[in-house]
Formats: structure tokens, sequence, C-alpha cells
């Protein structure tokens, strides 16, 4: 790569005359004959140190009646558990021409691996050739080789951004430098705080090429290569993504048409082809403040041994203007059937997995998985986050109060298209993040093997047992959220501050219900509270506070613990009734232009009354670092 370096920055040919030596001496060229030199060239990135310790009462089991496999109760060390963020990023960009470019990037990652002589450094993101050409026709840009961040249409790919109703204690790690005050202020504002470029978007890798300002306001883009979607066959097993979408443009809407093929081969020899398709047409209208933005299609997944078809879906969004309806509101009806799954769009898929032959046994059971791809049960989500096989509707609205004052409401209500599962999966928010650093991206781990684990978060499971004959819940089930946000600005001269409040109150029962089912008759219920409170010591620095409760209770229907007889599943034992519990405190300082200092320690608890090893009670401290440059 050194070698490419200087390629690129010194691309002249030595004369001869410049050498002192006779005349029969020939210079070897450095390049080829008139090569333009380098428009620009462009060095930056960040150095993020991060320090974690993590002091529990007792280990974290991982695998019952194995303690070796357990996560370990203390640890003191540097780095996440996630790769992403490296320690330090070093990105390069150069530009042979004004539309041509050429970005690439060193990761050095955490080098407190205990393996003495080896030094983590890698590409990040890898090399990206970016060109571009503008014709009569129209503009067409090129981007190929490394992973790029795209989206095509919110059911073929793209990722869930939501409604942003979430605690501001922790960062994300690939946030900018800015002081919890200054990031409260932006929440307060906008209701979302700064976000980078991948944001509501999926990772791409391969050849990706865009049209735009073709005749008649048409563009397109086209994508070859792979995503996520294949990375779970190793790598010497070919497979591939093809998909695209065409946009027409009128004066304020516009139609498209959306597809993507994941093709996978699930066996050594290439030959069993097991994938997801999906075709969609979008429409979106922006008139006089109202917007309206509408997705429908077909989809399926497919293998040898699943066969089940094609599946409808469609989403249709209204968004009103608050000159007229006084406030804005936000309306949403979908109804996306089990068959129509994608694992990489803005919904959830229901316990699916791509099957192939060699993961099944004689009898039919299910041996192997996704391998990667991450099933889950029948889940109570926040509003907005919507899954297949349901169907339903969502409202949120936003209100000044006062000047200082801003809440916003929403709620959603859904039920099943089918039944498939007597699961019911929930996740957490106060302890998430910690607690997800346990075991990273598991399934069915813990003390009662009901414990998944996905990026900076975790749920579990619990299961209907009150089920017909073939080991179903006796009706289809209804799926509520009703989440309450309040934002408070106090100004005070010594002291100014933002108090963040956050309620999701949900449930699911054996019905369709408009609002969530407080009482016992739910087989689940779900309360979370998150309340921060920021505080804007000097301008560089910012004092953050955080409380959290949350509360998750089954009624009889479910199935029981071990807290009467310590026999786990017998009726003499209780259903869920688990409390978390968290305080956290937090400092922020802005030491210089491009360097900032962020201190957290948490006070944290999980524990069951019925599932008595479901007992967590520990601290966790963080420091990070980060400079840009």
């Amino acid at each position: 790569m050194i070698g490419f370096a200087c390629f690129v920055v010194f691309p002249h040919e030595l004369k001869a005359q410049d050498l002192e030596t006779d005349s029969t001496y020939k210079p070897i060229a450095t390049g080829p004959a008139g090569l333009i030199p380098l428009k620009k060239l462009n060095v930056g990135g960040y150095y993020r140190f991060f320090g974690i310790n993590r002091n529990l009462e007792q280990p974290f089991v991982v695998i019952p009646g194995n303690p070796y496999a357990s996560a370990p109760a203390y640890i003191l060390g540097t780095g996440d558990v996630y790769r992403d963020p490296p320690m330090m990023l070093l990105n390069l960009s150069v530009q042979p021409t004004s539309k041509t470019f050429i970005g690439m990037d060193y990761a050095l990652y955490h080098n407190f691996s205990g393996n003495p002589g080896y030094s983590p450094i890698n590409l990040n993101l890898g090399i990206n050739l970016t060109g571009s050409i503008q014709t009569d026709v129209g503009k067409f840009t090129a981007h190929m080789g490394g992973i790029n961040w795209v989206e095509l249409s919110g059911m073929v790919f793209s990722s869930f951004i939501g409604y942003q109703r979430f605690s501001i204690y922790e960062r994300w790690p690939w946030e900018g430098n800015a002081v919890s005050y200054d990031r409260a202020s932006n929440y307060y504002s906008y209701g979302s705080i700064s976000r980078d470029m991948r944001f509501g978007m999926q990772p791409f890798k391969g050849l990706l090429v865009d049209g735009e300002e073709l005749p008649g306001n048409v563009s397109f883009r086209f994508l070859y290569g792979t995503t996520p979607a294949q990375a779970f066959i190793t790598s010497n097993i070919p497979s591939y993504v093809l998909g695209g979408k065409i946009k027409k443009k009128f004066k304020n809407q516009s139609i498209g048409i959306n597809t993507m093929d994941y093709r996978l081969f699930v066996d050594s020899t290439a030959k069993e082809q097991a994938g997801i398709q999906l075709f969609t047409f979008s429409y979106d209208l922006n008139y006089k403040g109202f917007v309206v933005s509408a997705e429908m299609g077909r989809g399926q997944l497919y293998s040898q041994v699943q066969k089940e078809g094609w599946g409808n879906a469609g989403r249709i969004l209204l968004r009103t203007p608050a000159k007229v309806t006084k406030i804005p509101i936000e309306l949403e009806a979908f109804y996306l059937s089990p068959q129509f799954i994608n694992y990489y769009g803005n919904f959830l898929s229901f316990n699916t997995n791509i099957l192939s032959t060699a993961a099944l046994n004689q009898n039919g059971a299910t041996l192997g998985g996704s391998g990667g791809i991450s099933n889950f049960a029948g889940s109570i989500t926040d509003v907005g986050q919507v899954s297949n096989n349901r169907k339903g509707f969502s409202v949120n609205a936003w209100f000044d109060l006062t000047k200082s004052t801003k809440l916003n409401v929403g709620n959603m209500s859904s039920m099943e298209v089918s039944s498939m599962s007597r699961q019911l999966a929930f996740g957490h928010k106060i302890n998430a993040l910690p607690f997800s650093r346990f075991t990273p991206f598991t399934n069915n781990v813990g003390a009662y093997s009901n414990w998944t684990s996905y990026f900076r978060g975790f749920s579990q499971t619990m299961q209907i047992i009150d089920t017909n004959e073939i080991g179903m819940p006796k009706s289809l089930l209804g799926f509520n959220m009703l989440q309450v946000q309040l934002k408070q600005r106090v100004n005070l001269s010594w002291l100014p501050f933002y108090v963040l409040y956050v309620g999701s109150f949900g449930s699911a029962q054996s019905q369709f219900a408009l609002l969530p089912d407080f009482s016992s008759s739910a087989y689940l219920r779900t309360y979370y509270h998150e309340l921060d409170g920021v505080f804007m010591l000097h301008k560089d620095v910012s004092l953050v506070t955080t409380f959290g409760r949350e509360y998750i209770k089954g009624n009889k229907q479910l199935n029981k613990g071990d807290n009467k007889d310590g026999k786990v599943g017998s009726i003499n034992n209780d259903a869920i009734n688990q409390t978390g519990k968290l305080f956290g405190l937090g400092l922020d300082i802005h030491l210089s232009k491009n360097t900032n200092l962020y201190l957290r320690r948490r006070w944290m608890s999980q524990v069951d009354q019925s599932f008595v090893q479901d007992n967590i009670k520990g601290t966790e401290t963080t420091i990070e670092l980060k400079l840009f440059f």
C-alpha cells in the first residue's frame, strides 16, 4: 500500500539529464507517460480510547452447568466487545480528477489481545473507488470495492429509524465530539442526536451504480455484490445479491419500483440454492405540507425445504402539517404477511431462518439454522418498529405545551396474521447496553437459555402454556405499545439544564386492543421509565444523570419459574416478575478544539422474583477519550 501511495503522489518521470550518468542511460519511468497529477489528497480520522470496568456480584451464566463459559464478574480492559468503532481510524482519499475519487481507511483495534506480537491493524471499510461522468443523457456514478452504506427503499433495503424515543445517557460510538448539554439541546430542538452517514442504511460491498438527471426526471440505482445476508456462509461458498430501484419524479410526487434478490448457495458444491426475493412499488407525495409515503409488494424466502410461496406486504403513512391540524400528526397502517421476509429492511422478520437439507435430520427436525441471522419470537416492540406476520396501525403526535416544554406521544396496535409460535419476546431498555456485553451476538443463553443478545441490546423469551392441541395459542395474539416522551428546558442563569423522560408501556394479549392491556388478562406486560438530567456546569463541562426502572410481568398462562419448589416450569411457581434498576452519573469535558473526555458510572440490577437465578447486580464504569484530526 505504501508503494501505491508513492505511485500516486509522485507520478512524474525521471529525466536522463537529471542524473550524473552518461547519455546511454535510460531511466525507468515510475508511471505511464502523461499521467495527470493528483488534484487533492486528504488525510483525516480519529483516535478513540475506550476503557471499561465491570464489577458484578457473581458471574453471568452463559451455558447452564458450565461455569467455564460464564461471563466473568470482574473485568478491567480497553475496547468494547463490538468491532465498531476501532481505536484509531485513518481515512485517506485522493482525487486523480475532479470526477474520480479513491478512498480507503486503516483501522487499528485495541491491541491488548493477549497475543504477543499481534497487531490488529486492518482495513475498516476497505478501498473504495468512486467515479462519475456527466453526459447529455444524465449523470452516472459508480462505486466499487469496499463497503458502502446505502438504501433502496424502506422494505427492500434500509434499516429502522423510528421516532427517537430513548435515553441519551450513553453515547453512540460513532458520535462526534459534543458534551451532553449540547447533545440534549439538539435532542430537545430537533428530536434526535447527531448521526453519521450510516443511519437508516445498510452495508453493501460490490458494484453500485447510480444514474441521475435522466430524461423524464428518472433516476436509478443498481447493486451487485454482497450484503450481511450472505455473511453466515463461509467465504469460499459463492453468494451474491442483485437489486436496484427505478424512480420517477413529478412536481411534488414520485413513484418507484424496487427489487432485491439475495441468492445463497447453502452447500459446498454450490448446487443447492436458497434466498429471499422482494419486489415493491413505492409512492411519495408532498402537497401543501401533507406528506404521503406508501410502499407495497411481494416477497418470499425459499430453499429446497422451504416452499411456502409469496407473501404480500404494504405500508402507508400520512403526516399532517401543524398549520392545518394545530399539531403535527402522523398515521401509519401496515400489513405484512408471514411469507414476506427480509432481514435487511425497516421491519423485523418473525421466527424465520434459511434452512438447507443439510440442516434437517431424518425426522425433519431442525439441526441448524441461519448461522448468524437472528430469528426471534413474537415481540413487543417500540412504536413504528413493525414486524412481518402483523397487521395494524400507529399514531404519533407532537405538542409544544409551553415555550420550554415539549411532549410527544405514540401508540401502536397490531395483531398477528396467522398463529406461528407460542413464544413471546420482550426487549430491555434500562441496562440493555452493559448487559449485552456479557455475551454478544448469541441466542438461547443465560441461566434459563432464554437470552438473546444483539448489537447494544438483548431480549428474553417466554412461552405461552395455555395452548391448543397442536401447541399453538388458542387465539391470534395482539401487541400494543404506548410511548410518552417529555422534554423540559430550564434556563437558570447559574445552572441551565434539561430534563428528558421516556415512558414505554407494552402488552401482548389474546386479542386486538387499541391501547395496552395493563390487567393480568394480558400474557405479558412491559413498563419502562427512563429519566435523564443534563446540566451545564460550564460551557465545556456537562454533568449527566440517569434514573431507570423496568418492570416485566407475566400472567398465569406463561411458563413458570423456580421460586417456590426449585423446579423450573412447575405449576407451583409463578410467571415472570422482573424488575430492572439503574442509576448513573456522567461527566463530559471538552479538553481542546478536537478532543473530549467522557466518564460514565452506572449502578445496575435486574432481579426476577420468579426466575430466581436471573439475579444480576453490579456496577460499570467507562472512560472514553476521543480526538479528531
